[in-house]
Parts: C-alpha cells; structure tokens; sequence
C-alpha cells in the first residue's frame, strides 16, 4: 500500500502535468487535463484516509464509501465527484473542455 508521502507526491505530478496540458493551449488536451485534476484529487483523499487508519482502497466505490465515512464532509465529497463525472464525461462521452473550464474546475 503506498504511503501518505507517495500518494502526495503522485498528487502533485498529476498536478503538474495538468499545468503542463494547460500551458500546451491546445484544446484537444484539455479532457486529459480534467482525468488527471480527478486523479490528483483520489490521491489526496487517500492520503487522507490513511493518515486517519483507514482501509486499504481498490477500487472508486471504496474510496468514495470509506472517505464519506472517515471525513464526514459531503461537501468536500461532492467536489470529488463532480470531478470524477466530468472527468467521466470527458474519456468516455468525448465533451470538449478549455483552458478556462478547467481552470474553473480546479477552483471549485
């Protein structure tokens, strides 16, 4: 099981790399750009939740059942998901993203 020092770090180069597809401003590269905001953001959480002696997570379901259960804020909860859907919408239904809506994801 990765530690909470690796999923940080894993958090921070998807990070990174979502600044790098910003910085490319080529539109095509924005839905990449959702996927790894949504992937930072699964990091931290399970950073979070083994600092806090929770389960070891496999799988999406896990991690939103047992971060629900050990953070007790649905409101941080429903950001996660909102990445997670548009994240979702972005590999599989083709929704084109830009720079700014992206952008905008990220602050909200």
């Amino acid at each position: 099981m990765p530690s909470v020092d690796e999923h940080l770090t894993q958090a921070r180069t998807n990070e990174a790399f979502v600044d790098f597809l910003l910085q490319a401003q080529k539109p095509d590269l924005c839905a990449w750009a959702v996927a790894g905001l949504c992937y930072s953001v699964v990091h931290y959480g399970r950073a979070y939740l083994i600092s806090h002696r929770g389960p070891v997570i496999t799988s999406h379901t896990a991690f939103e059942s047992q971060f629900l259960r050990v953070a007790q804020d649905r409101v941080l909860f429903g950001h996660y998901r909102r990445l997670k859907d548009e994240s979702t919408r972005a590999r599989y239904d083709c929704v084109p993203y830009t720079g700014t809506a992206v952008s905008d994801l990220r602050r909200n």
